[in-house]
């Protein structure tokens, strides 16, 4: 993965071999991610690790995906974890891929954290293995309920266990997802409290569009 950014922090572990490496994001600013990362991080249900971390800060985070993909499948394995305490407004550019492991989400978003997509482009986010929503929260040490997730525009498919989007652990619903704009979105399913003004929502096999929508 590269990380460009003019005005953020970014910290890489010292972790050999460069596939078991972390990335840390803090105190806001503006990054650009692109790139393909295909390593394997070793964690454990306790204690969670990821190829990029971002950090709780008090000022907002302005991230752009730009054709990334990143597949860590393996058990305990995590993409991208947007903290408690963290502001993401992330834009979607060209096409990108995060596929979580057990126990993650495939862009994990736990409670008390913020996250707001939009862009041209389009995400894939996943959780196949168990417990671990596509977009939200997780299972373990990390909190099933989500955070709160807003779709302005962009085109995303989220699949995972027990939701596609929203919450991540068994017997828990909870977080909350807001789509208001012209966004694209495929989800397995979708636990949360949800508020649906503007866009194109599949749940399952069924289709809705919410507001004025050009198909």
């Amino acid at each position: 993965l590269t990380f460009t950014t003019s005005d953020g922090n970014v910290r890489i572990d010292n972790s050999t071999p460069v596939q078991t490496q972390e990335t840390f994001l803090s105190g806001g600013g503006s990054y650009t991610i692109s790139g393909t990362w295909n390593g394997r991080i070793t964690s454990n249900y306790n204690t969670p690790r990821f190829p990029v971390t971002i950090e709780a800060s008090d000022t907002p985070y302005n991230i752009t995906l730009s054709d990334v993909t990143i597949s860590n499948t393996g058990a305990y394995g995590g993409t991208i974890i947007i903290k408690s305490g963290a502001t993401v407004n992330l834009t979607l550019q060209g096409t990108n891929t995060l596929a979580a492991g057990d126990y993650m989400g495939g862009l994990t978003v736990p409670d008390g954290a913020t996250l707001t997509i939009r862009g041209d482009g389009t995400l894939t986010a996943s959780n196949d293995k168990t417990l671990g929503a596509g977009i939200g929260g997780g299972d373990g040490n990390i909190s099933k309920k989500s955070g709160t997730i807003t779709f302005e525009s962009g085109t995303i498919k989220a699949t995972g266990k027990p939701s596609g989007i929203g919450s991540g652990g068994s017997g828990t619903s909870g977080g909350t997802v807001i789509i208001n704009g012209t966004a694209w979105i495929e989800a397995s399913s979708i636990k949360a409290t949800t508020t649906y003004t503007s866009g194109i929502v599949f749940e399952g096999t069924a289709g809705r569009v919410y507001g004025s929508q050009t198909l």
